[in-house]
């Protein structure tokens, strides 16, 4: 369409006589015209807008079940003296007489012509509820019409009602209403608070008003800032959610001027939250019972054969004051810039070619772009007048086309300028431009359609009862498969952690072993060590045989000097008993040495020592009796078993070890970083033998890695195979929703939208399996060793055996890395495993797959 062919007659400066910004526009560009005070002609612009408006309301009250008829807009009185409020009504009710002098009136509002029309129609309670809804103009004669459509006298308009057998399903309408409106508006792109209100000449005891924010809004608010944070998208048309969502807002204290009461506000509220403006009315819900149900008679029939009246409610939208509403909520007055949501915007694009009288090229490209556009479901409006490129910005800025499409000098072959309104242009080809319009178009509407749809896929019928079945095989498969993965990894991080902790406390962190000569250690050497070291010890060590009462049995015999004994962290440990010194003839047994033989501290048992002495019929073993002063707990079954500690002395004299042959145990402030602290040790004693606890155990803790790395790929087969049965759920998803599929698409929806919806689904039943997973595999190890106790208890078996484990009790380390790691494994299965179905339910053809229905 060409702008100098549509009837927009543009007007270069604000009328004098607007004075708000929704007047001054819709003057300005001639989207309505001042029939007489109060009263508008709307003018194609204008009228496009409000259709646009009309047709979202409708949308919202159809998609709650409420049912569209139309009444006139001339009533008899006759209804409105039955109701009692003929006279009531005041001045602003228009009176008029036909010619046979029969009062009639010009509707100001439909209650009572929708009551009689109920009440000759509806007899029985088995046809409640009833909601009714219709669009049509009224008339209020406003003793003081301004502000333009915002306080006119003749005004388009919503108006609902509702029939109910008793308040508490009365209530349900009413709150259906309530959602139905924070959507409406929603898709308007208008934050609308709905406040208690006044019921004025409506009547009834409940009523809310939907305002949103605005400098020229004619009524006072004073409200709760928190009040805007408020969520309604998750809530479901059912009672107790739409209960919970009114709850949510009417905790917050929130109402217009005629409800205000300052002491309750400040008591209420506290001063930072406190919000007090001005706001529009946009719509308004009442809810008032038996008010014109009772004296106009409209009863039912009730089950025990009564009657009663019926509740009613009834609920306005002011669709031409959305218009205006809109302007004032999104008109930049400073900058001349309209942004209408591109929901009811008049066109989607404005198509500005740079026109000369010696050149039409650009108009021709217009044309061709316009062509293409109309095939894509979009309206565009060609600017083919002939003034510069900067005046026709300024006037598609005034008509608010949420998108530009320049055709100037800095168009290149396929590449024109776009712009969406009020940001800078960029250079795009047009299927660039055209997709980028359409996803923008359906953003929202989609967004919310995919949720929904996704969550009724999720729910799936009886007759889809297979398929549900492998939706819970697949949840269960999951959740276990990542539940499992978390409980190993964590016994198996928990018992390397422990057996690191024991070994680390049982032996020395580093020990210097000489080669020849004995070591020394001078201020020197202390003043290089003591920037790792905590402590430094010399010991010595060999074997034996250790024999009480006829057993036997191998030992290691390490020996150290009576002050560094005390030091060490296995006597320090708590569950160490007896002498903390180690003196002559005095040894020290680990606990499952001292079970196994029996002893206990004070005891005497005979070593012999692997040093013999020399007799006439040869070498014959040494032997020596001790005395058990004192009995360890390292935690470690192994090393408890098969170590004795005693003076390092006796050791070497009883050994025949040589002083020169002592070890220096090096015990570290930090044990962790092992490797980089043995290296600086092995440059001080360069010339001696230098390894670290972790050097001593590396066999083992290398299989404890290997195992733990092929536990971890087992055990994520679980996941991958269970994650597989996704395909399938969503395979036969794809195929029973065939119909739908093309449904979908014929109303607008993206191929890209379709992929989402079923990706959607596959990724929901992977995602919330891994989180149950995750909750059950993290409990289960928090409290396993509670749970090994009741099995072994329950089942009379031995989990866990010490003497396999060299733990007593079974570990169990939380890693937050290895629950990311399989949590990230088992989502990225569950992604690749979703894509394909969704893609395949993209590709589906519309008319091949209703072709034969």
């Amino acid at each position: 369409m060409y702008l100098s062919k549509t009837f927009i007659p543009i007007l270069k400066n604000n009328p004098s006589e607007a004075k708000i910004k929704s007047h001054q526009l819709m003057l300005r560009v001639g989207m309505i015209k001042q029939s007489s005070a109060g009263i508008y002609s709307w003018l194609p612009l204008g009228f496009k807008v409000m259709k646009k408006i009309e047709q979202i309301v409708r949308e919202e009250q159809n998609r709650i079940g409420v049912q569209e008829i139309l009444m006139p807009t001339i009533q008899s009185s006759e209804i409105w003296k039955e109701s009692g409020r003929y006279e009531d009504y005041g001045e602003e009710m228009l009176r008029i007489k036909d010619r046979q002098d029969r009062e009639m009136l010009y509707g100001p509002t439909n209650e009572e012509l929708i009551t009689d029309i109920f009440r000759s129609s509806v007899k029985s309670y088995k046809s409640l509820p009833q909601l009714l809804y219709h669009i049509q103009w009224k008339f209020r004669d406003e003793i003081r019409p301004r502000f333009g459509i915002m306080r006119c006298r003749e005004f388009y308009m919503k108006d609902a009602y509702s029939f109910d057998i008793s308040d508490e399903e009365a209530f349900f309408s009413y709150n259906k209403f309530f959602l139905s409106y924070l959507r409406t508006f929603k898709r308007l792109d208008l934050k609308a608070i709905p406040m208690a209100a006044d019921t004025g000449p409506i009547g009834g005891n409940l009523s809310h008003e939907f305002i949103i924010l605005a400098e020229t809004g004619e009524s006072k608010i004073f409200t709760d800032k928190r009040i805007f944070d408020v969520n309604s998208e998750e809530t479901k048309l059912e009672k107790k959610s739409l209960t919970e969502l009114r709850k949510k807002y009417e905790q917050y204290y929130a109402v217009t001027d005629e409800k205000f009461n300052k002491e309750e506000f400040e008591n209420k509220v506290s001063e930072r939250n406190r919000l007090k403006t001005k706001g529009i009315e946009v719509g308004h819900i009442f809810y008032f019972g038996d008010k014109y149900s009772k004296p106009m008679g409209a009863s039912v029939d009730l089950p025990g054969g009564k009657k009663d009246f019926v509740k009613m409610g009834s609920y306005g939208i002011g669709v031409s004051r959305l218009v205006g509403a809109i302007i004032e909520a999104k008109y930049d007055d400073k900058n001349e810039v309209m942004k209408w949501p591109i929901s009811v915007a008049p066109y989607d694009v404005g198509i500005l070619p740079m026109i000369n009288k010696n050149d039409n090229s650009a108009l021709e490209k217009a044309n061709n772009i316009n062509k293409e556009l109309i095939l894509n479901n979009l309206e565009a409006i060609i600017d083919d007048t002939d003034e510069n490129l900067s005046s026709k910005i300024k006037k598609m800025n005034l008509i608010g086309t949420p998108f530009q499409i320049i055709l100037g000098k800095q168009s290149e072959g396929d590449l024109v300028e776009f712009k969406v309104t009020g940001q800078e242009p960029k250079k795009l080809n047009l299927k660039e431009i055209i997709n980028f319009i359409k996803k923008e178009k359906l953003k929202k509407l989609i967004s919310t359609l995919e949720k929904e749809i996704t969550l009724r896929f999720l729910k799936t019928r009886k007759k889809d009862g297979f398929l549900n079945v492998i939706s819970i095989f697949s949840f269960i498969g999951i959740g276990l498969g990542v539940a499992v993965l978390i409980i190993v990894m964590s016994v198996m991080n928990g018992f390397r952690t422990e057996l690191i902790n024991k070994i680390v406390g049982f032996n020395s962190h580093i020990t210097v072993k000489p080669y020849e000569e004995k070591i020394l250690i001078d201020e020197k050497i202390k003043n290089k060590l003591n920037f790792v070291s905590n402590n430094l010890i010399f010991s010595n060590s060999s074997e034996a045989i250790i024999v009480n009462t006829g057993n036997s049995k191998g030992v290691i015999l390490r020996g150290y000097l009576d002050n560094d004994f005390s030091s060490l962290d296995v006597i320090k440990n708590d569950k160490f008993i007896g002498s903390s010194k180690i003196e002559k003839n005095n040894i020290s047994i680990g606990k499952e040495l001292s079970f196994n033989l029996d002893l206990n501290i004070g005891d005497n048992i005979t070593i012999m020592s692997s040093s013999g002495i020399e007799t006439i019929i040869g070498n014959l073993p040494k032997n020596q009796t001790f005395t058990v002063s004192s009995i360890f707990d390292s935690g470690l079954a192994d090393f408890d078993n098969n170590i004795i500690f005693l003076n390092l002395k006796t050791l070497e004299e009883f050994s025949d070890l040589l002083k020169k042959d002592r070890n220096l145990e090096i015990y570290l402030k930090n044990p962790q970083n092992i490797e980089a602290q043995k290296q600086l040790i092995q440059k001080i004693f360069s010339n001696e033998f230098v390894y670290s606890w972790a050097d001593m155990n590396s066999s083992l803790f290398s299989a404890l890695k290997v195992e733990r790395n092929v536990m971890f790929i087992i055990l994520s087969l679980i996941i991958i195979v269970a994650a597989f049965n996704i395909i399938s759920g969503l395979t036969i998803l794809v195929k029973n929703k065939t119909k739908d599929i093309p449904i979908l698409k014929s109303i607008g929806v993206l191929n890209n939208s379709i992929i989402k919806i079923f990706f959607l689904v596959g990724l929901i039943i992977g995602i919330s399996a891994t989180f149950f997973g995750i909750l059950l595999g993290v409990l289960f190890s928090i409290y396993i060793e509670h749970i090994r106790i009741f099995i072994s208890n329950i089942f009379n078996i031995s989990l866990f055996p010490e003497e396999i484990y060299f733990l007593s009790t079974m570990p169990s380390e939380i890693n937050l890395y290895s629950i990311f790691l399989i949590s990230i494994c088992s989502i990225m299965t569950t992604i690749l495993v979703s894509i394909f179905p969704a893609i395949n339910a993209a590709k589906l053809d519309p008319i091949k797959s209703l072709k034969y229905e």
